[in-house]
């Protein structure tokens, strides 16, 4: 194991073999110091009390932050949600009819089978296709 020469790493020489390297004020091991303030700050942001006893939860939803950063999407990305509708209460007065539930429903099934058949994600399904796809299938997206 790779460390400086920091005193607290001693006991780890019992299980593994320590190769101790001089830091020069953070410069030899700078992505750890980097991993290490940040994970302080997101700590100091984010909780007010840090307890020992919960000290591995808060280690673990760090790195699982830490380790998704690069994925640069949630796990919501791909989410179609069709009948979520943001509207005044009036206008959902319409919106609710079982026809419009329906046609959103439709319109949510042609966009996730778009982006699964152009390997996209449902965020950049082209609306030309989409459109293409429901008039094609009879869809009625103005009313005349």
């Amino acid at each position: 194991m790779r460390t400086d020469e920091w005193a607290g790493y001693t006991p780890l020489g019992s299980e593994y073999t320590l190769q101790r390297i001089k830091s020069d004020k953070g410069k030899n091991f700078s992505e750890m110091h980097t991993l290490i303030k940040n994970l302080k700050s997101w700590l100091r942001g984010i909780y007010h009390k840090c307890s020992e006893k919960h000290m591995q939860a808060y280690l673990n939803e760090f790195f699982y932050r830490f380790n998704r950063r690069a994925f640069g999407k949630t796990c919501f990305h791909n989410l179609l949600v069709p009948v979520c509708f943001s509207s005044t209460h009036m206008a959902f007065g319409s919106i609710r009819m079982e026809p419009v539930f329906m046609v959103s429903g439709q319109s949510a099934t042609a966009a996730a089978n778009i982006a699964i058949d152009d390997k996209v994600s449902v965020q950049d399904v082209s609306y030309s296709k989409l459109k293409a796809v429901l008039l094609k299938r009879n869809t009625v997206l103005a009313y005349k």
